[in-house]
């Protein structure tokens, strides 16, 4: 990863239709991110895990002598080629870092001589499908994203 924001922006994975699918394969290990709150589609204040429980919150709503037991809410970031050469950077948490953990864990479980290394390695593949919609908290559906994880080839 580039220190001080030089890293090259890349496109994250754009799901538009139901059966959109996005293949690649990672040019480098995945990282951590922390994640930050999202207000009307612009990113806003970093979220935390209150040491009182509940939905992740951003720092100012954490009583204040709670903030320095805090943990930061952290997503993964996967970065790679598809097949046509298009870099994607795509930026992993909530339900989709959930589905993604979900696909690694079967990558573990279907490669047992594999030396798994605890995170998304270079020269693996990942791929992406828009399975389906269902009924979101307010008019816009949530979408349904499932991964598949295939670790590099040994050698």
């Amino acid at each position: 990863m580039a220190l001080f924001g030089t890293q090259e922006k890349l496109p994250n994975f754009k799901f538009k239709t139901v059966g959109d699918v996005f293949q690649i394969t990672l040019t480098e290990d995945s990282g951590e991110y922390h994640v930050k709150n999202f207000v009307d589609g612009k990113p806003g204040d970093h979220l935390y895990w209150s040491p009182e429980g509940g939905r992740p919150q951003t720092l100012k709503d954490i009583p204040t002598h709670l903030q320095a037991l805090a943990r930061p809410l952290m997503g993964a970031v996967v970065t790679g080629v598809d097949a046509d050469g298009v870099a994607y950077r795509h930026f992993l948490s909530d339900r989709q870092l959930k589905a993604a953990q979900d696909a690694y864990k079967a990558a573990v479980k279907e490669n047992p001589n594999h030396q798994f290394k605890n995170c998304f390695e270079q020269g693996g593949v990942l791929a992406a499908l828009f399975e389906k919609e269902e009924p979101g908290k307010g008019p816009v559906p949530r979408k349904v994203i499932v991964f598949k994880y295939q670790p590099p080839t040994e050698g």
